[in-house]
């Protein structure tokens, strides 16, 4: 007795098109009837692709988004090449010669800065350790470091009296232009040592890499009782 043949299989709209379907490989053509018969398979499929397209296109936006903040941070806000520190309480004759090295080795113009890491309060906040920069002649540190607003790019002034926040360190803060700033010292362990002093906050400019503090020399010797020294060098290469 001969066994009942077989149910003959659906065919799929590819095979109905001759000419495309004889020019299909075997592997081509047992694919493409395993995703178009059979509905948990091709939907298996469809979920794969858009999964792996979507991760791609994550990967090629963070790329931009991070690219694009590079260029924005050490292209547009900070225009110095590097930044050369020394040993805090350098004599002038010693400091005098690191910068000749540096002007010798291309270094076109030094911005001296006092840079010192210290502990942020604002109002209700908790402490927030940023970089505190100290403008020796603040003109040129406003060639060397552009402030402005994040929005719009307007200028903010930086002067003798300025203390100016970096954005995200002022939204962590809750301060804006016109506010109260206190600032303290930090030991090793990054821990407040003596009394915070308050300072008004003239600005908010725009920032992405770090939480900073950019104060004129006035404002400085008006919050530490005079500045303990220059430190740092912002230099531009040739």
């Amino acid at each position: 007795m001969t066994p009942k043949a077989p149910k003959a299989g659906r065919r799929i709209l590819l095979e109905r098109i001759g000419p495309l379907w004889r020019r299909m490989s075997f592997s081509w053509k047992v694919s493409a009837r395993n995703i178009l018969r059979y509905k948990r398979r091709f939907l298996m499929t469809v979920i794969g692709v858009s999964g792996c397209t979507a991760l791609m296109l994550v990967g090629f936006g963070l790329h931009d988004a991070i690219w694009d903040i590079i260029d924005v941070q050490f292209g547009q806000i900070q225009r110095y090449d590097m930044t050369v520190s020394t040993a805090r309480g350098l004599d002038d004759a010693s400091a005098g010669r690191v910068r000749r090295m540096l002007a010798d080795g291309g270094a076109k113009d030094l911005t001296r800065v006092d840079a010192r890491a210290m502990l942020a309060k604002g109002s209700g906040s908790d402490d927030l350790a940023v970089q505190v920069v100290v403008a020796r002649d603040p003109a040129r540190l406003s060639r060397s470091i552009d402030f402005r607003e994040r929005i719009g790019h307007r200028p903010v002034a930086f002067g003798a009296d300025s203390v100016l926040v970096t954005e995200k360190a002022a939204r962590t803060l809750g301060v804006a232009a016109g506010d109260d700033l206190a600032l303290s010292r930090q030991n090793a362990m990054g821990d407040a040592t003596g009394a915070a002093r308050r300072i008004p906050v003239t600005g908010v400019v725009e920032n992405y890499v770090g939480n900073v503090v950019y104060l004129g020399p006035d404002a400085w010797a008006r919050l530490a009782r005079g500045a303990d020294g220059w430190d740092t060098d912002l230099a531009y290469g040739t």
